[in-house]
């Protein structure tokens, strides 16, 4: 029997439940089901999960990539946690609703009217229309749409991302053992964004590691990792996994992760003042690189 006590908030109860109990017994009935602290969107019927650490941009591009093509195309399935049925593939939301910060009105303003009229977590709306700084609660067919929106897909691709703005690699193919020990080691960067240097690069606060980029994991011992190893391996056997480092500009990386998705490209390298697109190790492509 589990039990979640003195919890502080929604969000804090539901990521322990979702991707802490959850995960535990999910691995004590066997591994067959996988959850995953990820958004996930379909792209013309291929399934991507997007795996990542807070404030490497997954809502952002989540929504950006749902919102891409005609109504039907493309959709959002989920945009934080996720459920993998290891023996079809199939993935599943963790709950119909959504929980949001409300500040993505930042990088989406049509939802601004939506977000003031939906369950506001500890917030007054008259305070939210100025600051935006809460949570809420919402339904999201009512924000973007039937057609938006998708219950159940495939899983084709994931997508590993990182903010490392030391590394000139933008998209790198990983094996399965590379994308698990990717996942393993959980490496994590913090920055000051307004503290910057000559280059335009944000100050590194810190350097952390948060194993799976799931903070919410009960039992990191070793003894826990074969069947952890086991679950990924599968799921990276169908879903061929990506590293994305979200080191440039929101609409850059829209531009380069739409041509991911489309199987244009494969690999993406910042080198001197452009970025260099490859498919199959040939040059595709190339722009003038777009610091974030």
């Amino acid at each position: 029997v589990y039990m979640i006590i003195n919890s502080e908030y929604y969000g804090q109860a539901k990521c322990q439940a979702c991707l802490g109990l959850t995960a535990e017994l999910a691995e004590e009935e066997g591994g067959n089901i996988l959850p995953i602290h990820g958004g996930c969107v379909k792209v013309f019927d291929k399934g991507i999960i997007l795996i990542a650490p807070t404030g490497t941009g997954k809502t952002t591009h989540t929504y950006a990539l749902a919102l891409w093509g005609k109504p039907g195309e493309t959709a959002i399935h989920s945009d934080d946690w996720v459920f993998v049925d290891l023996k079809t593939y199939k993935v599943y939301p963790s709950e119909r609703k959504f929980y949001l910060r409300t500040n993505i009105v930042d990088a989406f303003p049509e939802f601004t009217d939506k977000i003031l009229n939906s369950l506001l977590e500890n917030a007054d709306p008259s305070d939210l229309a100025k600051d935006m700084v809460a949570r809420c609660v919402i339904d999201p067919v009512e924000m973007l749409g039937e057609d938006r929106v998708v219950r159940e897909v495939t899983a084709d691709a994931v997508w590993l991302f990182k903010r490392d703005y030391w590394d000139p690699h933008v998209v790198v193919k990983l094996s399965p053992t590379k994308a698990i020990e990717v996942l393993e080691d959980g490496r994590v960067y913090r920055y000051a964004y307004k503290r910057r240097n000559a280059s335009g690069v944000p100050a590194l606060i810190e350097k952390i590691n948060e194993p799976y980029y799931n903070p919410y994991l009960i039992d990191l011992s070793e003894a826990k990792q074969p069947i952890r190893r086991m679950m990924y391996f599968k799921l990276f056997k169908k879903a061929q996994p990506y590293w994305v480092n979200t080191r440039l500009s929101i609409d850059q990386m829209q531009r380069i992760l739409r041509k991911l998705a489309l199987g244009e490209i494969d690999k993406a390298v910042v080198e001197g003042e452009e970025v260099i697109l490859y498919k199959d190790k040939s040059v595709v492509g190339r722009e003038v690189a777009e610091p974030a």
